[in-house]
């Protein structure tokens, strides 16, 4: 399995520096070709501490519910293990008791999760494999197992349900889209404005442009990426650099997979 490697951690930075020698090379075009039209006005510092506030504004609001996020793949990856263990538990008791029906059960909610909230979809089948769990609790319950045994197997349960549809709602709500739009807006105009500034000497208005569009472009797509944290690869390795990490719920499925291929 992948994991957070240079090329992922410097992704975003090679990308939005690429963007940024773009907009440095238009601005040396308007310089020799005399397109710069705007002299130095009080309104430049203004217009990037706004810019630049309100891109701290909204990072700090999606930092919240990332940081939620990056619990997720940990909490369902608990509530999964402890489920089977106590199947492993209950198959010490009692022979008769079908392991293997619990161990794909858990197996395909592992697998249905990873591929309904990687590619963007709801979580339907995902809730109606953990209720599927169901059918191992009543054999459980048909070979007297305690109450409080099954009580604590139907907490996970619900701790389960509960995780997934939070996961679901983060997924498919944005939190930032009329604040987005508007950041959007301030930063062109903010990089439009820098493009035809009079600036003297050339190199100086080419590198103040360089570094606030590294700036500002960085921030937003930086927000935008990170106000959609459940984006997988094959592999399990997070897709961009503002992504969870479910390697957790990948070494789940594998483990699931090898103890299925090796039992009786």
């Amino acid at each position: 399995m992948k994991k957070y490697g240079f090329l992922l951690k410097w992704q975003l930075a090679f990308k939005v520096g690429a963007i940024a020698l773009i907009l440095s090379g238009v601005k040396f075009i308007f310089i020799i070709t005399g397109l710069e039209i705007f002299n130095v006005n009080p309104f430049l510092p203004s217009l990037l501490a706004g810019t630049v506030v309100l891109l701290g504004f909204l990072l700090a609001g999606v930092m919240a519910d990332f940081k939620e996020s990056e619990k997720i793949p940990t909490e369902i990856a608990s509530a999964l293990r402890n489920i089977y263990d106590e199947g492993l538990y209950v198959k010490e008791l009692k022979k008769e008791f079908d392991l293997g029906k619990l161990r794909s059960n858990v197996h395909r909610i592992v697998t249905s999760f990873l591929n309904e909230i990687g590619n963007g979809n709801r979580v339907e089948n995902t809730l109606k494999e953990i209720t599927q769990l169901n059918g191992s609790f009543l054999e459980m319950d048909r070979l007297n197992m305690p109450p409080p045994y099954l009580a604590r197997l139907k907490n996970e349960q619900g701790t389960l349900r509960r995780t997934i549809l939070r996961a679901n709602y983060i997924k498919a709500n944005s939190f930032v889209v009329v604040a987005y739009i508007v950041a959007m807006i301030a930063s062109a105009i903010m990089l439009i404005f820098l493009l035809l500034l009079k600036t003297e000497p050339a190199i100086e208005g080419i590198a103040v442009l360089f570094a606030i569009a590294f700036l500002l472009i960085y921030l937003l797509l930086l927000i935008r990426d990170m106000d959609d944290p459940f984006e997988f690869v094959e592999d399990g390795a997070p897709a961009f650099t503002a992504d969870v990490n479910p390697s957790q719920l990948y070494d789940l499925k594998r483990e699931l997979e090898l103890t299925e291929k090796n039992s009786p």
